[in-house]
């Protein structure tokens, strides 16, 4: 037990630092890129991975890390092994699926970090003959540590509460202690481990104490390349960090692609590249009974708590904005803190709270669950759209005569809108995929559709799962695209950058 418990330890924490070190610089471009198109594409690419939910992304890294996968595939055809690799039921494998898995809330929350530096201090540094390297380590880096801390944390404990991908990815146990999954030791132990949140925000220190070591010139010897507006080392840079970005994107985009072209292909078996094409899959897949099931259980599941939590949320929201009182920052914290609480912890406790007041694993217990998992989307939502309300039109309503009632209906709500209806479609799309703790509280009657895919990966291993994993894919990226064409992700997410 103790040696499956450190185990698990060092695996989340070696996830925690590859996702840091892969998704800083690209972070720092969704930040620094210019053109809005491009902007748009990248933000998508980053935050649709973040809602198709575990099963999904883990089931496309089968495909990607099987022995007639793409991987061993390519290698294979290319000359360079005479035989498959072995990727799956490693710990490798698990590592890799676990970073792709927690990499865009990393990205998320490094960009917010980022977009609050004011660049003053950079181009300062800059103007004294700084370099690069030297202006990121001494200016740039530090004044990101909070959302360093944000990021790896949350990281942590994602993979700390990760199920299906060990489960899937890692095989049966005694391969890898990690495999068996840590909520079947929580299980064992039956009790929820505590861990400190640790919170940053991210802003600069109004002294400048931070920054003043970046103010340093460089060694005299590097001083005449760096002086130059673009030297040959700056483009070396730059193309370096180009490069670096575009092999990230790639591994965020190939377990998708790989799927995609996976459905189609005819043979009842797994395997990459298709020989012949088919698209019985698909109708296979929407006429599976458990899974039509389940679609229709998450719509019902999804629809109350995504409003629950719109409405619980929105006014909290409202209240932490507006009023100062005691104990604020307590609970804000609490309201905030499902976004590093293990899911299986939230499931296994909603299963013992409803074992002991005699519930059964109806929809009411699995909504409440969904709410409390969704709900610091929501609130952090409708939080930062009223911290973007120019409250000078409240104050001109109620100038004229009209009531808080009447302004909150006829002022507040329609500026707040975006946020609105941003933080009930995150809420919607978060709640429909969510997996771990809906294993944890569903019964054979209310299985969402997750659940019901998690059951089939175990039992069968046609490519019914990958059609209906690009038809995933297809409809959370639009919703995202159309999320961020008519709301604005940048803003919702708050990485908007600060000039």
């Amino acid at each position: 037990m103790r040696a499956c418990f450190l185990d698990t330890v060092v695996v989340c924490a070696m996830t925690a630092v590859v996702t840091l070190i892969v998704g800083y610089p690209l972070a720092y471009a969704l930040v620094r890129v210019e053109q809005p198109i491009l902007r748009s594409i990248l933000l998508v690419i980053v935050v649709t991975p973040l809602f198709l939910g575990e099963v999904v992304r883990t089931y496309a890294w089968i495909i990607v890390l099987g022995n007639n996968g793409f991987i061993n595939s390519l290698l294979m055809s290319l000359g360079l092994i005479g035989k498959p690799l072995q990727l799956m039921f490693t710990s490798f494998g698990v590592v890799v699926a676990l970073v792709h898995v927690t990499l865009p809330v990393m990205v998320i929350m490094l960009a917010a970090g980022l977009s609050h530096i004011d660049r003053d201090y950079s181009r300062a540094a800059e103007s004294l003959g700084a370099g690069p390297i030297r202006v990121f380590l001494t200016v740039t880096l530090p004044l990101s540590l909070p959302g360093v801390v944000a990021g790896t944390t949350t990281a942590f404990a994602w993979t700390f509460s990760a199920f299906a991908t060990p489960q899937l990815i890692g095989g049966g146990p005694r391969q890898y202690d990690l495999k068996s999954g840590l909520p079947a030791w929580v299980l064992e132990l039956q009790f929820p481990l505590r861990r400190d949140v640790v919170r940053g925000r991210a802003g600069v220190d109004g002294s400048g104490a931070w920054t003043s070591s970046a103010c340093l010139p460089p060694a005299s010897e590097d001083r005449g390349a760096l002086m130059t507006p673009r030297s040959t080392y700056q483009k070396v840079l730059g193309w370096i960090g180009l490069l670096t970005v575009f092999v990230i994107v790639a591994f965020l985009i190939l377990p998708a692609a790989v799927v995609t072209i996976a459905a189609f292909n005819d043979k009842p078996i797994l395997s990459f590249p298709p020989q012949t094409w088919s698209w019985r899959w698909f109708g296979r897949a929407l006429a599976y009974e458990d899974f039509r099931q389940g679609f229709f259980n998450g719509l019902i599941v999804t629809t109350w708590s995504s409003t629950i939590a719109l409405c619980v949320g929105g006014m909290f929201a409202f209240v932490i904005d507006r009023y100062e009182f005691p104990l604020k920052s307590a609970i804000e914290g609490i309201l905030i803190s499902p976004l590093v609480i293990p899911h299986f912890t939230v499931g296994l406790g909603f299963l013992i709270l409803a074992a002991q007041v005699g519930l059964s694993r109806g929809f009411a217990i699995v909504v409440i669950c969904h709410v409390i998992l969704v709900l610091p989307f929501v609130l952090r939502s409708v939080y930062v759209s009223l911290r973007n309300l120019d409250q000078s039109y409240e104050h001109a309503a109620s100038s004229l005569g009209a009531g808080p009632l009447r302004v909150l209906a006829t002022v507040t709500l329609p500026l707040l809108l975006p946020g609105l209806v941003s933080g009930w479609l995150f809420a919607a799309i978060l709640s429909f995929n969510e997996f771990t703790a809906s294993l944890f509280v569903t019964s054979q009657r209310t299985q969402t559709l997750p659940v019901a895919m998690y059951n089939y990966v175990r039992e069968f291993a046609d490519p019914s799962m990958a059609a209906l994993s690009v038809m995933y894919i297809v409809g959370t990226a639009a919703l995202i695209a159309f999320a961020n064409a008519f709301l604005g992700l940048g803003k919702v997410l708050n990485i908007e950058q600060s000039h």
